[in-house]
């Protein structure tokens, strides 16, 4: 079994289990959603989890690939765009995000929100983010966001992180493992944490116009939290940042 196979296979696992409690912590959708979802839009949201963002679109009106690995955080989804009455409007698909089911140039915008540095190896991230740009329509948007390397609840990992890079325990610097206590147990999940400016070289790469990045912070005052990356299908191949 490959190291992205197992990865994957262990996320999978890790979600189903914590779904009804990760769902109880995520709640309130990010705004950045609101950037694509439109009325009578088709967007993706990619790595949707237990669909914060999804329902929030669907609430705009927009008709939703709701995209994710675990089984039960989709249910959940579903769930919740049955109260609401919109349930026509939430496609749930059970895939993984580097082989999604998707005509090409089908949707009008993706939301990829704390989802890509679930995915341990740069090729892979970006076969993923290509995955994306492929379904896209020309001029779609993608609105992209990852966990910050370098801020305070991770200073104490940096060390652990370089050395294990340097001996080659690692494949990259700022893969590690963040754990996540419950009443079941401590669940390790994989992360590969950004700097910012890998977050843009990765949106680039993937072929898309970056037009917009920035921080975006819950807690901390002074240092991002997250890397959010806008970017666009755009016939151009050239970047940008604003």
């Amino acid at each position: 079994m490959n190291d992205l196979f197992r990865v994957k296979r262990h996320l999978m696992m890790i979600f189903n289990e914590i779904s009804r409690e990760f769902d109880a912590t995520r709640r309130r959708p990010w705004d950045e959603i609101y950037l694509i979802a439109k009325k009578d839009q088709l967007i993706a949201d990619v790595g949707c989890g237990s669909g914060r963002h999804a329902i929030a679109a669907i609430e705009c009106g927009s008709e939703v690939l709701a995209i994710d690995l675990s089984r039960d955080m989709l249910r959940i989804a579903l769930n919740k765009s049955r109260v609401i009455g919109k349930s026509y409007l939430l496609h749930p698909i059970l895939c993984d995000m580097n082989f999604m089911p998707l005509r090409g140039e089908v949707i009008d915008g993706a939301a990829c929100l704390a989802t890509i540095h679930h995915i341990p190896s740069k090729s892979a991230r970006i076969a993923a983010l290509n995955e994306i740009f492929r379904a896209l329509k020309p001029n779609g948007m993608l609105v992209l966001s990852v966990w910050a390397k370098y801020q305070p609840r991770f200073f104490s990992k940096i060390p652990a992180m370089l050395w294990k890079y340097v001996t080659g325990k690692v494949r990259e610097f700022g893969d590690t493992y963040v754990p996540w206590r419950s009443r079941k147990g401590t669940f390790h999940r994989f992360y590969h944490l950004f700097s910012r400016r890998e977050a843009v070289q990765t949106v680039g790469e993937a072929g898309f116009k970056v037009i917009k990045v920035y921080g975006k912070s819950f807690k901390s005052r002074f240092f991002a939290e997250n890397h959010v990356v806008i970017g666009v299908k755009a016939p151009t191949s050239s970047n940008c940042c604003l």
